[in-house]
């Protein structure tokens, strides 16, 4: 798939956080697999996986998981395996290479996630991540009016950086993450590595590769061939 010989100039590269830089979705599944067992619905990875694409938001999807609008039964099973280690992040041991070589490459690296500043932080502190020194900004669900797959998401990134909509690539895991960057004007390469498989990224017409670690050779052929 082409890409313009003219394409804008990279400036900023931000990633989402789960099934992109951490190794989350796997155990996420799992999860949200026995959340639905609970409530007498036994549903395979892949169906859980398609259920949480195409769920609006976290209610949406407990009840299109268990069919129930009792949040509090739900919580409290949401709750209990909440610290569960079966379902705990891992690191993906790529992703630290990449980002080093990103940033050598001189590149602004930032994380724009759906996930609460809470929880982003006590992810890194987990799996071992300085937000402050990998990362250039940090934007989370609970920051700023507007989140993902909302045209406007990525506004406040820009305005921090001081740069077009155009200079920004997002990397993530999802279609909704692809439907923010392109309603936004930004740039957009998929991953492998979560929610989205390469046949369903390929069915839309998605860049991708298959994971972050593809990221600095992607960018240097795209800057020398104009192509993925």
């Amino acid at each position: 798939m082409r890409t313009s010989l003219d394409h804008h100039a990279t400036q900023v590269i931000a990633f989402d956080w789960d099934g992109t830089v951490v190794n989350s979705v796997p155990f996420k599944l799992a999860q949200n697999q026995a959340i639905a067992r609970e409530f007498g619905n036994e549903l395979t990875h892949d169906e859980v996986r398609r259920e949480w694409n195409e769920a609006s938001g976290f209610a949406n999807l407990m009840y299109r998981l268990t069919g129930s609008h009792d949040m509090d039964a739900i919580m409290e099973v949401v709750d209990r395996d909440y610290n569960n280690p079966l379902y705990a992040k891992r690191a993906f041991d790529f992703a630290k290479p990449a980002l080093q070589q990103l940033r050598a490459d001189g590149y602004r690296l930032a994380v724009v996630t759906n996930a609460t500043r809470e929880i982003l932080e006590m992810d890194a502190r987990m799996l071992n991540f300085d937000l402050p020194r990998d990362f250039d900004f940090t934007q989370c669900a609970d920051e700023g009016e507007f989140r993902k797959p909302h045209a406007r998401t990525f506004e406040q990134l820009c305005q921090h950086f001081g740069i077009t909509a155009a200079e920004l690539l997002y990397v993530g895991d999802e279609m909704k993450d692809y439907e923010a960057t392109v309603n936004g004007g930004n740039q957009f390469v998929g991953v492998t590595t979560g929610m989205t498989t390469a046949e369903e990224f390929t069915a839309q017409n998605t860049l991708h590769i298959r994971t972050i670690a593809e990221l600095p050779e992607y960018l240097k052929r795209r800057k020398v061939y104009g192509t993925i």
